[in-house]
């Protein structure tokens, strides 16, 4: 049963190979569309990789600042829109300020 199968997958195979080809020859698919199609899609591939590479640096190049800024907003200093809301609360409500210490939860 497995030979009849096998002969049934290779005869569909063939047919599908040469209604392909037929079809090929049909539509007069030359090898200048072919070339020129390939060195469109090699196009698409290089400027992809050539904006990704820019992506990369530009990050690459803005992270110290940004870390630095980040730095800044975490320790209570000056951002872009003025004092962090964290230290500008504390110094108007002295109940929100921390309490250092250990603290035990009540189970």
């Amino acid at each position: 049963m497995t030979a009849f199968r096998s002969q049934n997958t290779w005869q569909r195979t063939l047919d599908f190979k040469s209604h392909l080809h037929q079809k090929a020859q049909r539509s007069g698919a030359n090898p200048l569309k072919r070339a020129l199609m390939l060195l469109g899609v090699a196009a698409f591939v290089i400027f992809g990789l050539l904006v990704a590479a820019f992506v990369i640096v530009l990050g690459t190049l803005t992270a110290p600042f940004l870390k630095r800024r980040m730095q800044k907003a975490q320790q209570g200093g000056y951002t872009f829109e003025g004092r962090t809301e964290r230290t500008h609360a504390a110094h108007t409500d002295p109940s929100l300020n921390v309490i250092d210490g250990e603290f035990e939860t009540k189970r």
